[in-house]
């Protein structure tokens, strides 16, 4: 129980941080700015790092899909595919 609410805090600051990267995208694309910020870029490359490493792999795919804006279906498909790994890594521990 306890991992599972230090799990949802980091993601929920994790979300708190894209939000404001979003934020900062839309003000700068409403001057017809549309290059990343450097913070933004550095908040990318680390979540991909994090990602490949194989840390909170369901997490992190949410995030990744969000800052680079993948729609619904395309976020949708990913989400299924961690899922189906989580599982097949679940079952074969079992065995």
């Amino acid at each position: 129980m306890q991992k599972s609410l230090l799990r949802y805090q980091d993601e929920n600051v994790k979300l708190k941080e894209l939000l404001s990267i979003r934020n900062n995208a839309v003000n700068s694309s409403k001057t017809g700015i549309n290059m990343p910020e450097p913070t933004e870029y550095e908040y990318l490359r680390n979540i991909l790092f994090e990602y490949m490493m194989g840390r909170e792999p369901e997490t992190l795919a949410k995030v990744i899909a969000a800052v680079l804006r993948f729609n619904n279906e395309q976020t949708e498909q990913i989400l299924r595919k961690q899922e189906s790994e989580r599982l097949s890594l679940t079952n074969s521990l079992r065995h």
